[in-house]
């Protein structure tokens, strides 16, 4: 009885004691305050792209106020303020990297605010002028015109050109507005009111002016680096918490183990322990696996969102070269309409005449006299008309401007399409235009890198699949084949054919290649062959990870200095998609 109770008293002690080992050597896992901190990461990254994008409208007009503007830039002061005040600050302070990215993000963010509000207040004045300037030239032009004043045409120089700066930034154009607006003050005796003209030519200085300034702080502003540095801040604070978290679960085994061990030892002697000892052990080891299992898959549940983040910031990245596709034929029409607005009102002054033709026409008596010089009015005015060919002008500026809105409707729709990453319908899919639809998205990429892009699609090629994901796929491979190429230029060969119950689809480019050892890791991810902070290396995870959802495959072929052919194979029909 006494040996039981030494025997007790000893398991005791030890259990305590190994208790309070673990305790003080268990690491804090928090996977509550982990998850918090992500989340508060990754609003940081959305508001940063939000506030880039509402730049970008405000800069083209695409914004009525700054009210949003403003927002975002407090918005995002004010998350990083909420990130430093929780515990992640103690992760920065214990681990020197990630305190470092966290200062230079700060450094960043403060400047990048700046820059914002720079930005907002020039462009303000820029925006006001531009509204306002050739409008007030219109009526200047208009009104020499109307006194046959020769020096109208110095006017519609700068207002010609006023338009063409204001909408495509041409600076040639800002040379001529500023060597002939000093002509302005030579045209002060033609008005009697001197103010307008004044006021025209102030206005004309300030959009040369604050069109390069605001050019400026925006390009300062999207030139730094947030997203890249929040993006390494991310990674950096997730394996950091991983490694916590493995040392935690090793720290457990450990003890379970130790535990056991005891339990084992002290059953040499006692046999009734033996069993209350193994039914407890077995008991706690199904409780630990329980809750790896849980850890594991809460592990995965955030790579899934990481992964789903990744998709929505590559397409976040091209909202600048797509804002720009739109700008421009939304330049040229905004352009054509005015131009056919001139005419209209000559065709307007006709009419008038015409009018005053049929009113004395109708006169009984009428004055042949006056009838004779009205009708040479009206032929005069209809042959200057006839001979500048201004009907059928107009007709071809109006075709111009309907074929920009068409491409600008079709950027839009597959902006739209692309943007739905989260549709998970199963559907009849036609590869080539899917294709398509992807080389528009990706099209800033490809003019940026001068790539040529070559088409060969062969017929009928339909599968079943989630056309969003499949989209994705050829986003993702067409980015990184343009990427590959030097900035010299190069093609991108594109090859669709059906084969029996299968779609082939080979990417062919003029690329650096690859060696063995790059493409043996490929499909690995976080793996990435770009500079630190320039690529995620989640992009072709992405892809192999789609391609088997769809029971696809994908084969690759490249050498170093040779190129790239990435191969996709799609079954027609779809079959237990995940």
């Amino acid at each position: 009885m006494k040996t039981n109770i030494t025997l007790l008293s000893l398991l005791l002690i030890t259990g305590i004691t190994l208790g309070v080992f673990y305790h003080q050597k268990r690491p804090e896992v928090d996977y509550d305050s982990y998850t918090q901190n992500v989340t508060l990461i990754n609003h940081l990254k959305n508001t940063d792209s939000s506030l880039n994008v509402l730049m970008l409208k405000s800069r083209y007009g695409l914004q009525a106020d700054y009210d949003e503007l403003a927002k975002k830039s407090v918005l995002l002061a004010n998350s990083f303020a909420t990130l430093k005040q929780s515990d992640f600050s103690r992760y920065a302070e214990s681990n020197a990297l990630l305190g470092q990215v966290l200062e230079n993000y700060e450094e960043q963010l403060v400047l990048k605010v700046d820059l914002v509000e720079s930005f907002k207040s020039h462009n303000a004045v820029l925006r006001n002028s531009i509204n306002y300037a050739p409008p007030l030239g219109d009526q200047l032009i208009a009104d020499l015109v109307k006194r046959k004043e020769s020096s109208a045409s110095l006017l519609k120089v700068i207002n010609q050109a006023l338009y063409r700066w204001s909408l495509y930034g041409d600076t040639a154009q800002a040379k001529i507005i500023q060597v002939n607006s000093k002509k302005i003050f030579d045209l002060l005796p033609l008005f009697e009111n001197e103010m307008p003209l004044l006021e025209y030519n102030s206005h004309v200085l300030a959009v040369v002016d604050e069109q390069e300034k605001t050019q400026l702080y925006l390009q300062g502003a999207l030139a730094i680096n947030t997203d890249e540095t929040l993006t390494q801040l991310n990674d950096l604070y997730t394996k950091n918490y991983l490694d916590t978290a493995e040392e935690a679960s090793q720290l457990k085994n450990y003890a379970i183990i130790t535990y056991g061990l005891f339990a084992l030892f002290v059953a040499f002697y006692f046999a009734w322990m033996l069993r209350k000892s193994y039914l407890g052990l077995e008991q706690k080891v199904k409780e630990r696996t329980q809750e790896i299992n849980k850890a594991y898959q809460d592990v995965k549940e955030s790579q899934e969102q990481m992964i789903q983040s990744e998709k929505m910031a590559s397409l976040g990245q091209m909202v600048a070269g797509i804002a720009h596709e739109i700008n421009t034929p939304l330049g040229y029409v905004n352009n054509n309409v005015s131009i056919v607005n001139d005419f209209f009102s000559d065709i307007e002054r006709l009419m008038l005449k015409l009018g005053d033709l049929y009113d004395e026409a109708i006169k009984k008596p009428y004055d042949k006299v006056i009838f004779k010089n009205l009708i040479v009015k009206v032929l005069k005015h209809y042959h200057h008309l006839n001979k500048d060919g201004a009907v059928d002008e107009a007709k071809e500026l109006l075709d111009d401007s309907s074929h920009g809105l068409k491409d600008i409707a079709e950027l839009v729709t597959n902006l739209r399409s692309f943007s739905r990453l989260d549709r998970q319908a199963i559907d009849q899919f036609d590869v080539c235009d899917g294709l398509d639809s992807a080389l528009k998205i990706a099209n800033s990429i490809l003019k940026e890198s001068n790539v040529d892009v070559v088409k060969s699609y062969g017929e009928n090629a339909v599968i079943e699949c989630n056309p969003s994901k499949i989209n994705q796929v050829f986003l993702n491979v067409i980015t990184n084949a343009a990427q590959a190429i030097p900035k010299v230029g190069g093609q991108i060969t594109i090859n669709v054919e059906k084969i029996s119950d299968t779609v082939s689809i080979t990417f062919t480019d003029t690329g650096e290649g690859m060696s063995a050892e790059t493409r043996a890791k490929i499909f690995d991810p976080f793996f990435t062959t770009k500079p630190v902070g320039e690529g995620t290396g989640l992009g072709m995870s992405i892809i192999y990870k789609i391609v088997q959802e769809h029971k696809g495959q994908i084969e690759i072929e490249s050498d170093q200095g040779q190129g790239t052919t990435v191969k996709l194979l799609f079954p027609c029909t779809a079959n237990d998609i995940t």
